[in-house]
C-alpha cells in the first residue's frame, strides 16, 4: 500500500485529483496540510488549485523543508497544472512569489499567436483538448511514459520554460508553438494537463505513474 499525500494548498480544488488517485489499486490517499503529513507519505502530489502565488504562500518554511527532504530522498512527487509550476523557481502569474526550485526555470504567460489552421489568434488561456507530442529525449524517462498523440485536457494561461530541456517529456502544439505538457526528472513528474479531467486516457496515465511508486 502506497501512502499518497495530496497537499492542501488553497481553494477547494484538490478533491478531483484526490478522487482520481484513490481509484488506483493499493493506494491510501490523504490530504496533507503540514510538514508531519508530508514526512509520513510515500509520495506527494501538488494539485492544481488557485494561483501560483496563493499556493506558494501556503508552503511555510517547515513544509518547504519537508518537501525538499522528500525529493532528495528519492521518494516520488507529482505536480499537476499549477502544482507543476510550483516545481520551478518563479511564475509570471505571481511576481515575487517563490516556487520550490526543484527544477530550474520559470513559468511564463502564454502569448497569443497566429493559428495557421484557423487564421485567427490562439485563445488564452489555453483551454480544452490537445494532443501530446512525446519528446525523444524524455520518452525513456524512468518516472513517466506518456502515450504519443493522446488527447488530454488543458486549462492554463501560463507555461513552463525549463532551463534544461532534457527534463521535457512531452509538449503540445498551440497554434504553431510547442508548449511544455509534461516534465520529469529523477523522482519528480510534472503534468501541465489535467489527468483527472482527461477521461479514460487520464486515468490510465495516473495509473501508470502511481504503479511506478508501488
Amino acid at each position: 500500500m502506497v501512502r499518497i499525500a495530496v497537499l492542501d494548498l488553497g481553494a477547494a480544488g484538490a478533491g478531483s485529483i484526490r478522487h482520481a488517485l484513490a481509484q488506483v489499486p493499493a493506494t491510501d490517499v490523504v490530504v496533507a496540510s503540514d510538514a508531519g503529513a508530508i514526512q509520513e507519505a510515500d509520495a506527494i502530489v501538488l494539485p492544481s488549485v488557485s494561483s501560483f502565488g496563493e499556493m506558494a504562500s501556503r508552503l511555510d518554511a517547515s513544509m518547504r523543508e519537508a518537501i525538499g527532504r522528500h525529493a532528495s530522498s528519492g521518494k516520488p512527487m507529482l505536480g499537476v497544472g499549477v502544482g507543476m509550476h510550483l516545481l520551478f523557481d518563479t511564475s509570471d502569474e505571481s511576481p515575487g512569489a517563490r516556487g520550490l526550485g526543484l527544477l530550474a526555470g520559470a513559468c511564463r504567460a502564454i502569448t497569443p499567436v497566429l493559428d495557421p489552421m484557423t487564421r485567427g489568434t490562439t485563445r488564452v488561456p489555453h483551454l480544452g483538448w490537445n494532443r501530446l507530442v512525446i519528446e525523444p529525449a524524455g520518452a525513456t524517462s524512468a518516472a513517466v511514459q506518456l502515450p504519443q498523440g493522446a488527447w488530454v485536457y488543458f486549462d492554463h494561461g501560463y507555461h513552463a520554460e525549463p532551463e534544461d530541456r532534457a527534463c521535457v517529456v512531452a509538449t503540445t502544439e498551440v497554434g504553431a508553438v510547442g508548449l511544455v505538457a509534461a516534465v520529469a526528472k529523477n523522482n519528480m513528474v510534472g503534468l501541465q494537463f489535467r489527468p483527472e479531467r482527461s477521461g479514460q486516457v487520464g486515468a490510465r496515465i495516473l495509473h501508470a505513474i502511481v504503479s511506478r511508486w508501488c
